[in-house]
């Protein structure tokens, strides 16, 4: 009996202890990380590197709240698949991955001329003296994945209150020559920036400590600028500003210069410049081996489209765009090509009116006729009646005497662009004829934003393209470039200091086997 009892106790202590240890969770000890190489400043990084994650936002107040009801929405987002690209050793094309695509009753056969390729060489003419927003995309990086924050990031906000924001690099990021950028670049490179482009700077830079005194001259740097290390940039503001994130999100802040978007400049003389593709950039593939972008100047542009010396066009005049519509397009043309057309963002022109006189910003506005400026221009297009909105306020024309001026009124546009050159010209000779004395001044854009922040004009022409209708970085710009911060489309229309003209359809023209992924210039490639 004695054994039985011995056997039993033994057995439920057996069993509970193998109950207890089913209970217990296992204990596992950590792994040593293996010892990662030094990096050296040779050492490329593929271009698919992804920044790291944002970290939670700490202490204050984010600085992306909710936009004021006097700015607009952001609406964008497409979900656009990426290509992927395969070179063949046997020459026939390259194969192209479409994700999820239906494709419907049509073929893959009818997509076949629309799959980029690398390689190949194309020579682009713009009408404008400069690099446009749509152009200057070739050169440029969305620091923030774009107006949606949805693209590949280069920047991470590690830290962002009303009074700061701090950005974090990626750990290896390189230019297109190979050098490695550190936080450090980027704070000297603003600061050259707001000095050559001011206007823009402080749109981009409101509020932050001490770029008063740096446009000033009082102060040799812009002391709200820091880099905290290698792969850090802190930015401080004078004054709490929740806007601060919407100002700073525009592919303007990582310009050309940083030799950080799909291509750079390799060579530039006078009205041209040859951009190569990057290979060490974040953004999608350039596909070109080379662009040559030819910048106005040109008198006969369709001719020499016609005779092969350019293998894209940019147009505004509508007879140039009704003669290509007409003569240019899926018909043969003298070298034995074909071209097509495709439509880019609209510019919307407007007059800033600064005169501190009321009734002479009243009198500019009923001489200003939109309408009728467009046609002088030359343009296809339409009257506005706001900047920022579709459909604005109807502002009553006339009725104002002629104000006395001790002083003509003068009235300044940039002279890199034609059609503000056009509209100044005409809108001084309206002016004389309505009896207000009033004088031109064509200023390169560097003259011209320091007029703007100075102050010493009485009238601006100024355009911005149509993203402004929806994309609120846009909108805060062109408030703090032409209208002294006021956000809202109804007061400056109110006030008469904003006086909308018109808005122009502007065009690409691409000779036969030249294409546009997407739709946007970046995405320029060449049939083989």
């Amino acid at each position: 009996m004695n054994k039985i009892y011995r056997t039993f106790i033994i057995t439920a202590f057996c069993l509970g202890l193998a109950i207890a240890m089913a209970c217990t969770p296992a204990v596992t000890r950590p792994v040593k990380d293996d010892i990662a190489p030094r990096e050296t400043e040779d050492i490329v990084p593929p271009p698919d590197i992804e920044p790291e994650e944002p970290v939670e936002i700490k202490d204050d107040p984010p600085v992306t709240p909710e936009v004021s009801d006097s700015l607009l929405t952001m609406t964008f987002g497409e979900g656009i698949i990426p290509p992927t690209f395969e070179r063949l050793d046997d020459g026939d094309r390259p194969t192209y991955d479409w994700g999820e695509f239906d494709w419907g009753e049509r073929g893959p056969e009818e997509f076949d001329r629309t799959r980029p390729v690398t390689g190949g060489t194309a020579t682009i003419y713009l009408f404008r003296n400069f690099m446009d927003d749509v152009a200057a995309e070739m050169v440029r990086l969305n620091p923030f994945g774009g107006a949606d924050g949805q693209g590949r990031r280069f920047f991470t906000v590690t830290d962002s209150t009303h009074r700061r924001l701090e950005f974090s690099l990626p750990a290896r990021a390189f230019r297109a020559n190979g050098r490695r950028i550190t936080s450090l670049d980027f704070v000297e490179m603003w600061s050259r920036f707001i000095k050559s482009r001011p206007a823009q700077g402080l749109a981009l830079f409101r509020n932050v400590q001490g770029i008063e005194e740096f446009l000033s001259g009082k102060n040799p740097l812009i002391h709200g600028f820091s880099a905290e290390d290698e792969n850090t940039i802190r930015i401080r503001f004078a004054q709490p500003d929740p806007l601060a994130f919407h100002r700073l999100n525009s592919s303007r802040l990582i310009g050309g210069p940083f030799m950080l978007g799909a291509y750079y400049t390799s060579e530039s003389s006078g009205a041209q410049m040859k951009l190569l593709p990057n290979p060490n950039s974040l953004v999608d593939t350039a596909f070109l081996a080379e662009c040559v972008v030819r910048m106005g100047g040109d008198p006969a542009p369709l001719v020499a489209f016609v005779t092969g010396q350019y293998s894209a066009v940019t147009l505004y005049s509508a007879t140039d765009i009704a003669a290509a519509r007409r003569e240019y397009i899926d018909i043969n043309v003298s070298n034995g090509s074909g071209a097509s057309m495709h439509r880019l963002p609209s510019d919307r022109y407007f007059l800033a009116c600064r005169n501190e006189n009321d009734q002479v910003c009243r009198f500019l506005h009923g001489v200003a006729n939109g309408a009728d400026l467009l046609r002088h221009v030359g343009a296809e297009g339409e009257a506005i009646t706001s900047v920022t909105t579709r459909i604005g306020p109807t502002i009553p024309r006339g009725g104002i005497s002629v104000p006395q001026l001790p002083v003509p009124f003068t009235l300044i546009y940039r002279n890199d662009d034609p059609i503000s050159k056009t509209v100044a010209e005409k809108l001084s000779a309206d002016l004389n004829r309505a009896g207000l004395s009033s004088e031109t001044a064509g200023l390169n854009t560097e003259q011209y934003e320091n007029a703007l922040v100075r102050g010493n004009y009485d009238g601006a022409i100024g355009w911005v393209s149509e993203t402004v209708l929806e994309n609120t970085t846009e909108q805060l710009h062109l408030a703090s470039m032409w209208f002294a911060d006021e956000t809202d489309p109804r007061v400056r229309l109110r006030d008469y200091r904003e006086i909308p003209l018109f808005s122009i359809n502007s065009y690409i023209l691409l000779k036969d086997g030249v294409y546009l992924h997407n739709g946007r210039l970046t995405g320029i490639w060449v049939r083989p």
